[in-house]
């Protein structure tokens, strides 16, 4: 049902936190909304993927 059971484990990020901390900033400051606004524009049959 889309579940993850409790026997999988814990989940560890493979992210460093330098990266983290920059994709939050990106985040935080509108850089993904702008870039699906952009990807949109350009190619409006991803507009809706």
């Amino acid at each position: 049902m889309g579940e993850i059971p409790a026997q999988a484990g814990r989940f560890e990020p493979t992210i460093p936190p330098e990266a983290r901390a920059i994709i939050s900033e990106w985040l935080r400051g509108g850089g993904y909304d702008a870039a699906i606004a952009q990807i949109a524009a350009e190619d409006p049959d991803l507009a809706n993927q």
